[in-house]
C-alpha cells in the first residue's frame, strides 16, 4: 500500500470528522437561535377581571343565573371565606376573594375552564390552584351535620315532614336515598365503580329534610355498591344502630333499604299490594319526595355534575361535598331553582384539577338486592293507624298499581 493511498485514507477520515463536527455545530446553532427567538417573545398579556365593573354590569337575575345565588348570599359567602383566608394562607394571594369565588362557582356551574380562564384573565395553573383551594375552604366553612342529639331541631324536621305528608305520618326526620355521580374510570380497580346504569360512578348516600336541605352526606361507596350496602357502611347507620337517634323518630327510604333497622321506614315491596299496605305505600312515598327533589336540584344547579367528573377521586369527592354544601347555602337563602334546570346533560368534561391515588372505599354488594325483607313493627303500626283513620289512596294516583 503506497503513501498516496495512506494520504487519501487520512484525508477521508479527516473530512468525515469535520462533517460530523459541522453537523453537531449546526444543530447547536439552530437550538440556540430557537431559544433566543422564544426569549424575545413577550409573555401573553392577560386582562384581569375588574370585579366592581363585573358586579355593576349584571342585574340580580343575571347574577343569579351565572353564580346560582344572589348578590347578597355571594357577598356573605365571600366574607366567610375572607375570615378563613386570614387564618390560613390561600393560593394566589394577589387575587381578590370575590374573583376566587367567582371562578369556582362558574366552574362548578358547568362553565368550561377555558371560558373561566378568559373571563377572569388567569393562567390554567392559577385556575386549578384557586378552584382546588376554594373548594376546600367552602367545605370547611359550610358544614353538613345530622342533628342526632338536637331534640329541638329534630322536632322541627319532623313537623316539616308531617306537613309534607298532610299530617298523616309523624316522627320522620329524614329521607334517605342514593344518587350515582358520574366519574371517569379510575386507574385503580375501575371495574368496582361501574354501576348498573352503565357508567362509572360514586354511590352518594344523602339524608334530607322536608325543605330539601341535605343533613347528611356519605361519599364512601363505589358505583357497583347496592344502596343498602352503601347505607350500612355509613357512620349514621352505625349511630342509629347504637341507639343514638331517639326511638320516636325514624327516616324514610325506598324498598332498597328494607332490612336496615327498625328506624328505617320502607314501603311494602312489590306491585298490587293489599289495600292497607297500598295506602301506607302512598303516604310513605309522599314523604319520600323530598330526597328526589333535592337530588334534582343538586344536579340541576351545579352543571359540573351533568357530565363525568374528570378528576382523581380525592378531588371528585371534594367537589361533590362542595356542591352539596352550596346547595344547602342556596336553599337557606331561598335561591329559585327554576332558572337553573336544564333538559339535557353535557357530553364532555373539563381538564383534570385533582390529585392523589384513587382507591375503592367499599367493595361491591355480591348479593344484589336484599333477600329476606323483614317489615318493621313500626311500619305495621303506621299501616294500621292509617286504615283505622279511614285514609285511602286518592283516585287520581296510580303509583304502585
Amino acid at each position: 500500500m503506497g503513501p498516496d493511498l495512506y494520504a487519501r485514507i487520512h484525508a477521508h477520515i479527516a473530512a468525515a470528522k469535520y462533517a460530523r463536527r459541522h453537523k453537531q455545530a449546526s444543530k447547536l446553532a439552530a437550538l440556540a437561535a430557537a431559544i433566543a427567538k422564544q426569549a424575545k417573545q413577550p409573555n401573553k398579556r392577560r386582562v384581569r377581571m375588574d370585579w366592581a365593573e363585573r358586579l355593576a354590569s349584571l342585574t340580580d337575575e343575571e347574577f343569579a343565573k351565572r353564580y346560582r345565588m344572589g348578590k347578597a348570599p355571594f357577598a356573605e359567602l365571600v366574607e366567610l371565606l375572607k375570615e378563613r383566608e386570614t387564618a390560613k394562607r390561600s393560593q394566589a394571594q394577589g387575587i381578590p376573594m370575590e374573583q376566587k369565588l367567582s371562578m369556582t362557582l362558574r366552574y362548578l356551574a358547568g362553565g368550561s375552564h377555558w371560558d373561566v380562564m378568559d373571563l377572569h384573565g388567569v393562567a390554567p395553573s392559577t385556575l386549578r390552584k384557586i378552584v382546588k383551594w376554594t373548594v376546600k375552604q367552602i367545605n370547611t366553612v359550610l358544614t353538613i351535620e345530622f342533628p342526632m342529639a338536637d331534640e329541638a331541631r329534630l322536632k322541627r324536621i319532623a313537623a316539616g315532614f308531617s306537613e309534607l305528608s298532610g299530617h298523616i305520618i309523624d316522627g320522620c326526620v329524614g329521607d334517605v336515598d342514593g344518587v350515582m355521580i358520574k366519574i371517569t374510570k379510575p386507574s385503580y380497580n375501575g371495574s368496582q365503580f361501574y354501576c348498573r346504569k352503565g357508567f362509572f360512578a360514586l354511590n352518594v348516600q344523602a339524608v334530607v329534610d322536608s325543605t330539601r336541605t341535605i343533613n347528611y352526606l356519605a361519599i364512601g361507596s363505589t358505583g357497583s355498591t347496592h344502596d343498602s350496602t352503601a347505607w350500612k357502611a355509613t357512620k349514621m347507620f352505625r349511630a342509629m344502630e347504637a341507639g343514638k337517634l331517639p326511638v320516636e323518630y325514624y327516616i324514610c327510604g325506598d324498598d332498597a333499604y328494607s332490612g336496615c333497622g327498625e328506624q328505617m321506614l320502607c314501603p311494602y315491596a312489590g306491585p298490587n299490594q293489599p289495600f292497607a299496605e297500598d295506602v301506607f305505600n302512598f303516604y310513605q312515598s309522599r314523604t319520600r319526595i323530598a330526597v328526589e327533589c333535592a337530588f334534582g336540584e343538586l344536579v340541576g344547579r351545579w352543571g359540573i355534575l351533568w357530565r363525568p367528573l374528570r378528576h382523581e377521586l380525592p378531588m371528585a369527592t371534594a367537589i361533590i361535598q362542595c356542591c352539596a354544601r352550596l346547595h344547602n347555602w342556596c336553599i337557606a337563602h331561598r335561591a329559585d331553582m327554576r332558572r337553573f334546570v336544564r333538559a339535557a346533560y353535557a357530553q364532555k368534561g373539563d381538564q383534570d384539577m385533582g390529585g392523589g391515588d384513587p382507591r375503592p372505599i367499599f367493595g361491591t354488594d355480591p348479593g344484589g338486592r336484599p333477600g329476606n325483607v323483614v317489615a318493621s313493627s313500626r311500619r305495621d303500626e303506621l299501616r294500621d293507624d292509617l286504615v283505622a283513620a279511614g285514609m285511602v289512596r286518592p283516585q287520581r294516583s296510580t303509583y304502585g298499581r
